[in-house]
């Protein structure tokens, strides 16, 4: 592979000397004629070289080569820079004359240097060419060189991507179905099983099959996915946990916390932990890690990944899978999969040639994939037979060959995009790559050609997906789809061989002291020494994270480092590294507390990139950051105290990317951003405090804009009307702009644009009219319709024909013309997969009774929503303030029956399978419908939400056949049912037995009435003869097994009707919130066994907690929140012998805790929380062995702690607030009780 990185770098040293040799420079300092002698140079040793071949190992003269050849490239770096600081400086601004006096002295030494320098260069390269007649004769004797064992093993980030696409994965079918045989055996421990399989086997893909199968998602309630990678620190996987159950790790917040947050989300559920690519053998790590998922049900499972059976071994696996290779079929299956339709058009020499190939990658998914993309873009029959037999290929060991697959892939991976790849073994591993980012990197270092008359972000673009299709870039995932945000990674393996190419090019350690002279590629994730002049002689990318990265003051300025990512150092080292990288290209600052950018920036003259992210501190951007006249992106993300932007801004000439981001203290943008002719992008996001734009003067300069957006921008109120003019517009994002009013009038000039984000913006009065001229519209989020002329009607939504994703459709009663909606067409467009139809923009605006009944046109309200009848392929619909009384014929089905005289039955058939794809149904304020009886069949449908349906009578859970026997669940997938403020309905003949989630709220009477909420279902032939005391059951006898979380909130009337909770035998979780009527609870809550969280909340009149409340023996979580009428808990409440988890909030009348509680040996938390009356806390508190956090919040009445608190070793977090007193014994050093709470490891205190 050396070969393959030399002419790598050669290739681009050729490309950069052939536009310098037409530089000014180069006539001045006499060194055009070299110049031109070494890009020849170049050249042909370049073609030599690959005439000759890579015969595997180095040789010396290979290294001279390289060495010289990276030397060039650093000096041409450096000539190039210098005559344009030189064409800048001499004809740039006013006085021209004047500079040009100025500068002439000190241009002439800088020529005088660089012609030496570059004669120099060309010297040394002639010596080299002239010993390359030995190269042949030493390579032809060189063995195979395998390759050395992996590089410094490193943490990963936690990976966002589990989704996986079934179609794509060929032969672990069976492997699949056995796993998950084995996670949901019931089985009252917790299990683990290992999956274990060589690196690049498919074990994460095998995983991902498996988190994201339907039985899987059916059993657990929670699915947790960690990547754990190969050094096992337990306080950074606590951190990954956290953020898989949290989704944000943003704040850092405190360990306790995290391991807090953890046990909560967990406790009482059901829950499978994916932990990907473990590789610790340590039994006691392991042990300290598990402790933070012992909180869950019984039969959760830990489902685990790894490289080695020991590991395997070490964790107790419950059981163990060895991942086979693929068979020869389904290798070749992947082979053609990844090779795309293209193969089938190839000779049969291919064909036969390609299946020698992938029978040498011995089965293994990744060496497979990466073969079959360097393939495809390898044309010739001769490469093809010389990659087939490549003594690379010819190895025993299994591991050896997928690293020889990879190694062969990189050498016949396409010159251009090598350095790209190279440049990658900068990040650690597992780190999450953003694309932007990474672009901005390859064009900071040459590797993107900057003078095409494509865009270079384009271009690079195009060199990502290029990396990705051969597999060298991985987990490719898009985020945020209006932006534009794309992220991924790269396989473990995949980032070993990049550092395994660049060799001691490449160094993680300063005391690698070996390979320091010959370092150019430098990543420092903990670091221990001094950046100086010897370690980053040569760097030209440098990674740093952490605040012991020291820099030598001494370090003169370095001018071939082009890209610079620094992560958490000290605010005192920024100004330091950024006066000695005058030459940087991109620079990256994440995680530093400083207050201001330091001045010295102004002098990175070379400057393309910056990102400054996370630097929550940072209030300052230098005025001077207009000399930045290279700038190509800016961008500032989570900069908070940032107040605005310089108006030098509108000075960096060549912006043409402006990311602002979460910079909340952000007001305006300066009315100079009308300088930037060449901005394409001008993203700014969730930047709260903006509340207007540059004027029209200003912002109608910026003609090349291509991208605009405002997302989250809550008060930006207007927009310049001059946008419409912006006519190369291809995106506006404005979701969750909730004050914007009006879009600016003649939106339908921008006939490229093709994406138009309106979600949220809850005050739109209407969309412009003409909006209908958008034919290329492809994302439209929100559709709101006007009640004036100036607004779009909604005809013109027939237009956009090529709408996809989400749609809402708001303001339906404003449709004059029944006609307009069958002009609409939404049957047609297909690509819409979650469609709202709304009557009314919000909830206020509904009219009265009265005017309802005056305004209301039955026959208008059915034909509007028969008209709006959605694609087939729909697969979340709601439909909200519709008021008429039946359903529209899209929705029903042909019933033969007669009904009452005011029930109109629909007679047109649709085909049951057209709404084959929905899964999610909700039918919100319907104040006239009464019946659903004639709905047509759901069978996919998941969750189903009844709101505000006065009328409705019943839900029909089944269809009947011949003698009314019941012969299809209706509704048999639905696992999640809400039902809100429908007084008259009942469900007929039973609830769906899949159903694991049910809420009732409000005003229910008919469902929760005495006598009618549950019976008992009996099978006799009182169903054929429509006896109600039987036929009416709400739960089938397996309901009752499968329902696992129940909410009742804001019910009415007393506890009678509550008996169904008796036959809810696998109940987990019960919420009873807002029941004001509620005086005690019914005894038919200690029925569930299996009950893990019970939490009542704001029951005002609840008076007791009863003492059978004890015989829950499962739970583990009590929450009782702001029921101010109870006065004690149960006596015996120590009898809870599983509890975990005790919360108890807002009890003003209760003045002691029971005694027995000092025996539950299970408690981890407890928090009191505003219980006024409560004056002091028993002794017995220290017998509580295993209690964690002990939070204390407005308790204004407790005057001390007790004594024995200094015997719960195991707690870890103590707060105490609003408690003067309290909070003054307990500070450090001073307080009458420190000496009590010293050993504790978190103390908040807050008066």
């Amino acid at each position: 592979m050396e070969v393959a990185l030399v002419s790598t770098v050669l290739k681009v040293l050729g490309t950069k000397l052939a536009p310098l040799a037409l530089k000014e420079l180069s006539s001045k300092a006499g060194v055009a004629r070299d110049i031109q002698e070494l890009q020849d140079l170049v050249e042909e040793i370049n073609n030599w070289l690959q005439t000759v071949g890579d015969k595997g190992r180095s040789s010396k003269w290979l290294k001279k080569l390289k060495e010289v050849v990276y030397d060039a490239e650093d000096l041409v770096h450096e000539f190039h820079i210098e005559a344009e600081k030189q064409d800048i400086e001499i004809t740039g601004g006013k006085n021209t004359l004047v500079k040009y006096f100025i500068t002439k002295p000190k241009a002439t030494v800088t020529e005088f240097k660089i012609a030496h320098k570059i004669k120099k260069i060309k010297n040394r390269f002639d010596e080299i060419v002239k010993g390359r007649s030995d190269y042949s004769t030493i390579a032809n004797s060189m063995p195979v060189d395998y390759p050395v064992q992996h590089t410094r093993k490193t943490i990963g980030e936690v990976p966002l991507y589990t989704i996986v696409d079934e179609t794509t994965i060929f032969g672990r079918d069976q492997a699949k179905n056995q796993i998950i045989s084995e996670l949901i055996e019931t089985d009252s421990q917790q299990k683990i099983v290992s999956v274990i399989g060589l690196g690049g086997s498919g074990k994460t893909t095998l995983a991902k099959l498996v988190f994201n199968d339907g039985n899987i998602i059916k059993h657990f309630e929670v699915v947790l996915w960690v990547h754990v990678s190969r050094e096992f620190a337990v306080e950074k996987l606590v951190e990954k946990l956290f953020k898989a159950i949290a989704g944000d790790m943003s704040d850092h917040p405190p360990l306790q916390h995290v391991s807090r947050t953890i046990s909560d989300k967990l406790v009482g559920k059901r829950f499978l932990a994916v932990l990907d690519d473990v590789w610790t053998e340590d039994r006691v790590e392991w042990e300290q890690f598990m402790v933070h998922l012992k909180s869950g049900a019984p039969g959760s499972s830990i489902l685990l990944t790894t490289r080695s059976r020991k590991v395997a071994e070490a964790v107790d696996s419950s059981y163990a899978y060895n991942l086979p290779f693929l068979s020869k079929e389904d290798s070749w299956k992947v082979f053609q999969q990844c090779f795309g339709i293209a193969l089938k058009a190839l000779d049969p020499e291919f064909l036969q040639t390609g299946k020698e190939i992938v029978e040498k990658c011995g089965g293994v998914p990744l060496a497979i994939k990466v073969i079959a993309g360097v393939l495809h873009g390898i044309k010739g029959i001769e490469e093809w037979r010389s990659i087939c037999d490549s003594n690379l290929l010819d190895v025993q060991d299994d591991e050896h060959r997928v690293f020889a697959c990879l190694s062969l892939s990189f050498v016949h991976l396409p010159d251009h995009l090598k350095p790209c790849f190279l440049h990658c073994s900068i990040f650690p591993r597992g780190y999450v790559i953003n694309r932007r980012h990474l672009i901005s990197q390859w064009i900071a270092h040459g590797f993107v050609p900057t003078n095409q008359a494509r865009q270079a972000e384009d271009v690079g673009i195009g060199y990502f997906d290029s990396l990705l299709k051969v597999g060298f870039l991985q987990d490719h995932v898009q985020i945020w789809s209006t932006r534009g945000e794309v992220t991924c990674k790269m396989h473990d393996l995949v980032h070993d061989l990049a550092r395994q190419i660049l060799r001691d090019e490449f160094v993680s350690e300063i005391e690698t002291n070996k390979q320091i002279k010959r370092c150019r590629y430098l990543s420092l994730t903990s670091c221990t020494g001094k950046l100086d002049n010897k370690l980053c002689g040569k760097v030209r990318a440098l990674y740093g994270c952490g605040p012991e990265l020291e820099f030598d003051k001494t370090m003169n300025k370095q001018c071939c480092v082009r890209t610079i990512i620094l992560k958490y150092i000290t605010a005192d080292s920024l100004p330091l590294f950024v006066s000695k990288f005058e030459y940087l290209g991109y620079l990256e600052i994440s995680d530093v507390n400083c207050e201001a950018l330091p001045e010295a920036l102004s002098r990175c003259w070379n400057l393309q990139a910056l990102h400054v992210l996370n630097c929550s501190r940072l209030a300052v951007v230098p005025e001077s950051i207009g000399k930045l006249k290279k700038l190509r992106t800016l961008e500032l993300n989570g900069v908070s105290s940032i107040k605005s932007l310089p108006q030098s801004i509108g000075d960096c000439d060549n912006l043409r990317r402006l990311y602002l981001e979460e910079c909340r203290g952000i007001e305006d943008i300066p009315n100079s951003l009308g300088k930037l002719e060449n901005l394409r992008i001008l993203s700014i996001v969730d930047c709260v405090s903006l509340q207007k734009l540059p004027p029209s003067d200003s912002f109608g300069k910026l003609l090349n804009l291509q991208t605009i957006t405002f997302n989250l921008c809550y008060n930006l109120r207007n927009l310049p009307q001059c946008m419409t003019s912006l006519i190369h517009l291809e995106s506006v994002d404005l979701g969750y702009c909730f004050q914007l009013v009006e879009l600016p009038e003649g939106m339908g000039n921008l006939r490229n644009l093709k994406v138009l984000n309106l979600k949220k913006c809850k005050k739109l009065r209407g969309l412009p009219a003409g909006c209908g001229k958008l034919t290329r519209l492809q994302q439209l989020s929100l559709f709101v319709i006007g009640d004036s002329a100036k607004h779009a009607r909604i005809s013109e939504l027939g237009n956009l024909d090529k709408l996809d994703g989400e749609l809402q459709i708001k303001n339906i009663r404003y449709v004059k013309d029944p006609g307009d909606t069958d002009k609409v067409c939404l049957k047609k467009k297909n690509g819409i997969r979650k469609l709202s139809l709304d009557w009314y923009s919000r909830w206020e605006d509904q009219p009265n009774d009265m005017e309802e009944e005056l305004s209301l046109n039955m026959e208008k309200e059915l034909h509007l929503l028969d008209s709006l009848e959605p694609p087939s392929k729909i697969e979340k619909l709601r439909i909200r303030g519709y008021r008429g009384s039946q359903l529209p014929r899209w929705m029903a089905k042909q019933s033969d029956s007669c009904g009452p005289a005011d029930d109109t039955h629909i007679v047109m058939q649709r085909n049951p399978s057209e709404f084959s794809h929905l899964t999610e149904l909700v039918l919100d304020n319907l104040p006239n419908l009464e019946h659903l009886g004639e709905l047509v069949e759901l069978p996919l449908v998941k969750i189903l939400k009844l709101k505000r349906l006065p009328k409705l009578v019943e839900l029909l859970t089944t269809t009947t056949g011949e003698e009314g026997v019941e012969v299809l669940c209706r509704f048999h997938h639905v696992s999640t049912l809400v039902i809100i403020d429908c007084p008259k309905l009942v469900v007929k003949p039973y609830f769906p037995p899949s159903l694991q989630r049910l809420t009732l709220e409000g005003n229910n009477m008919q469902l929760v009435s005495s006598g009618c909420f549950f019976h008992p279902r009996h099978h006799h032939a009182s169903h054929a003869h429509g006896d109600e005391s039987s036929s009416s059951s709400y739960f089938a006898d397996e309901t009752g097994t499968h329902l696992e979380r129940l909410e009742l909130r804001r019910l009415t009337g007393s506890s009678s009707g509550w008996e169904v909770l008796q036959h809810l035998t696998g109940l987990h979780t019960l919420e009873i919130y807002m029941c004001t009527d509620l005086t005690h609870l019914p005894e038919s809550i200690h029925c569930p066994t299996t009950l893990c969280k019970l939490m009542i909340i704001r029951c005002d009149n609840l008076r007791v907690l009863p003492d059978w409340l004890v015989e829950l023996k499962s739970l583990q979580s009590l929450n009782i929140d702001s029921c101010d009428a109870l006065q004690q808990l149960p006596e015996q409440i120590g009898e809870l012998s599983s509890l975990q988890h005790l919360h108890i909030i807002s009890m003003p009348f209760l003045t002691c805790l029971p005694e027995s509680m000092q025996h539950l040996t299970s408690l981890r938390t407890l928090n009191l929380c505003r219980c006024n009356a409560l004056t002091q806390l028993p002794e017995w508190l220290g017998e509580l062995s295993v209690l964690q956090q002990l939070w204390l919040q407005g308790c204004r009445d407790l005057t001390s702690l007790p004594q024995s608190i200094q015997r719960l070793t195991a707690l870890e977090d103590l707060l105490i607030s609003y408690n003067p007193d309290l909070v003054r014994r307990c500070r450090e050093g001073v307080g009458e009780d420190w000496h009590l709470v010293s050993h504790i490891r978190t103390l908040t205190l807050r008066d």
